[in-house]
């Protein structure tokens, strides 16, 4: 029943586009738009990078923004702030006026709006939290209320989402937001196929596929959050390898860009981590589209928030 559903839908959702399934595209019909795009950035003197904007220059400069149809993993351990940067994102990157679809599996809708509002006013989280602030912060938080109001941000919390239901969940929403610029999913282990598997890496190897192919079909970004092997943990050398990806080889695979999050601070033995700015590094461990790298940011801890780096930190 499921899957007559699923085709039902996906029936229904390319007629509403006014796409035939399963055609394919000539050369002679995509040879005019694609020159077409090609000439105006090269009459503009430069490409206009068409993608989500992450918000973070060097990040951006790497990656030429998350482009349409692209499946984008960012990989850390616990702690490391994944779930921060991913908010940031959806929060201060793109044009702030397209709609973005969060998928949360592990927090409540509460809990991240609370780190949306931190970052955004600069006021502590656990003042957001227990109330206890001065009347300056209290303004500064309305401030950014008023402003989280007129985003489109939507976040559906699920503690139990499998493929199928992310899939039919996307489709409806682009169905009565055309504007859907971006998906979050935090975070991918959480996930369930709704199959039965031998084991967890053909099922976490199904999943990948159909966030690939979420994003394909909608023409929109996919950023979803993905868990690091303890192996990490192990070795002397604790920055994450693209070989740390948990579950399933067939993440790496499907993915057009792999951010591997890494903050040393962490495994300093005075725990300055839990107070204080810190540096935080991004390695690109994959990147279809362009080069590899890595670049810095910084990570405001009080506010849940990442900046473009400074030495100042």
């Amino acid at each position: 029943t499921d899957e007559l559903i699923n085709e039902s839908e996906n029936l229904i959702f390319n007629a509403s586009q006014g796409k035939e399934p399963d055609l394919p595209l000539s050369m002679y019909e995509m040879s005019d738009s694609v020159f077409r795009d090609i000439e105006d950035a090269y009459n503009a003197g430069g490409r206009k990078i068409n993608g989500f904007a992450s918000g973070f220059a060097d990040l951006d400069e790497i990656i030429s923004c998350f482009q349409p149809g692209s499946l984008n993993i960012i990989a850390a351990r616990p702690s490391m702030g994944k779930t921060a940067l991913a908010l940031n994102i959806a929060q201060f990157g793109g044009n702030l006026a397209g709609s973005v679809l969060i998928f949360s599996l592990e927090m409540s809708a509460e809990q991240l709006t609370q780190r949306m509002y931190s970052a955004q006013s600069e006021v502590k989280l656990t003042s957001i939290i227990t109330g206890i602030m001065d009347a300056y912060e209290f303004s500064q938080v309305q401030e950014a209320a008023e402003i989280l109001k007129s985003r489109k941000i939507h976040i559906f919390e699920s503690s139990e989402l499998t493929a199928r239901d992310f899939h039919s969940k996307c489709r409806r929403f682009k169905h009565k937001n055309p504007d859907l610029s971006l998906i979050v999913v935090d975070y991918l282990q959480l996930m369930h196929s709704g199959n039965k598997y031998d084991n967890r890496q053909n099922e976490v190897a199904e999943i990948s596929r159909v966030l690939k192919s979420v994003a394909i079909e909608l023409k929109c970004p996919v950023i979803a959050l993905s868990q690091l092997s303890r192996e990490t943990e192990r070795r002397t050398e604790k920055k994450p390898r693209l070989s740390d990806l948990r579950d399933s080889g067939a993440i790496e695979q499907d993915a057009d860009t792999v951010i591997l999050l890494y903050r040393g601070d962490y495994y300093d033995d005075d725990r300055n981590y839990r107070t204080h700015d810190s540096k935080a590094e991004l390695t690109i461990a994959k990147n279809r589209t362009g080069r590899t790298g890595a670049c810095n940011l910084t990570f405001r801890r009080e506010y849940t928030k990442f900046a473009n780096y400074s030495e100042d930190y």
